[in-house]
């Protein structure tokens, strides 16, 4: 959710994760899910143990025992189940939202207007929206209120070829599909032409 200012490690994102199981030398098992979680034999000192019942090629208890298990996922999407006090604490439901990401370039600028203000060099790059004081988390589109969006930064310059000259790339996340009407209404820009990038 950077509005602005995201990092990407070449090669993919996935070689910092990859680099950090591999240092801890930890066993690492791919394509293996996990289905259950179950209760063992404590430890001498009265600690709790665990369980792993996976699924690879067929479902089977592993014949190792663990001292902690981490979730890192989310567990209501992950298909998990834990036997009766392996999960001390509820685990809270996440309500997570649909996001649409929208790249578009335009020639123009930021309406300083629209922000009050006078001086275009004043606007922000980035604009992170909140519910107005007549809104509430339910009102407009999945909790973005009456703005319709969660930010819309300016990423960088970028150039037109077909207008042969440079234009603002723009970014948005939204819970619905932006439109050109909505550009236009939102009042955001001077003026309402711009190019999808897709």
């Amino acid at each position: 959710m950077a509005p602005e200012g995201a990092m990407a490690v070449s090669g993919g994102n996935w070689r910092i994760f990859h680099g950090m199981v591999k240092n801890s030398r930890a066993y690492v098992s791919l394509n293996t899910s996990v289905t259950a979680i179950g209760s063992a034999t404590a430890a001498a000192d009265g600690r709790p143990r665990y369980t792993i019942r996976t699924e690879h090629s067929g479902d089977e208890v592993l014949p190792t025992v663990f001292d902690d298990v981490v979730l890192a996922n989310p567990y209501q999407f992950s298909k998990i189940s834990a036997a009766d006090g392996v999960i001390q604490n509820p685990i809270d439901e996440i309500p997570y939202v649909q996001l649409h990401v929208t790249i578009f370039a335009s020639p123009f600028r930021y309406s300083p207007g629209f922000f009050d203000l006078v001086d275009a060099k004043d606007v922000p790059g980035t604009v992170l929206t909140t519910l107005g004081k007549d809104d509430d988390p339910t009102s407009g589109a999945q909790g973005a209120g009456k703005a319709g969006f969660f930010s819309i930064s300016t990423l960088r310059m970028v150039f037109n070829p077909e207008t042969q000259k440079h234009e603002y790339l723009y970014k948005i996340f939204s819970p619905e599909k932006v439109t050109p009407e909505f550009l236009r209404l939102a009042r955001l820009f001077l003026c309402h032409h711009f190019t999808l990038i897709k």
